[in-house]
């Protein structure tokens, strides 16, 4: 598991979003995740910087264990023209500390997620913002990478 902490610059991003906890993840994500797919959501967003897709975890009310807004989005370079039904948001600058999840998706992002909720990684989380990138390295399922982004005091 390769783990480095950065400060990363403010990221826009124009996407859709949803209410759910750990408790309904497993069944509430893929909806949004076939949701944006099959609305097209990610070929409707103006002003993207790159291909890549963001998973963004926010507004948690506490830690893990508590609702999170999730949403799904891609990073732009604009928040103007924002298409109906979609929402923006702007995540500040701040710290993160970087995990990398490899291998069959979407197993080794679970996986990874379990070892972030371990009391040594939660005990240094801010619960404002995290994100996952999908990126270049994700879609061959048996051998696909993630970057999953953990803001940290």
């Amino acid at each position: 598991m390769k783990q480095n902490i950065i400060t990363k610059a403010d990221i826009l991003v124009i996407g859709i979003q949803m209410r759910t906890s750990n408790e309904k993840a497993m069944e509430d994500i893929p909806k949004l995740w076939n949701t944006f797919f099959t609305e097209n959501i990610q070929e409707n967003i103006p002003n993207k910087v790159n291909g890549n897709i963001l998973a963004i975890y926010t507004d948690y009310e506490g830690d893990f264990t508590n609702p999170y807004t999730y949403i799904l989005g891609c990073e732009v370079s604009s928040l103007m023209d924002i298409p109906k039904g979609m929402l923006e948001i702007s995540i500040p600058s701040t710290r993160y500390e970087i995990f990398t999840a490899k291998g069959k998706m979407p197993d080794k992002i679970v996986e990874m997620w379990q070892h972030i909720w371990s009391p040594k990684i939660n005990a240094k989380r801010t619960y404002m913002t995290d994100f996952e990138v999908y990126g270049d390295k994700y879609g061959c399922v048996e051998n696909s990478e993630v970057e999953i982004y953990i803001g940290v005091k």
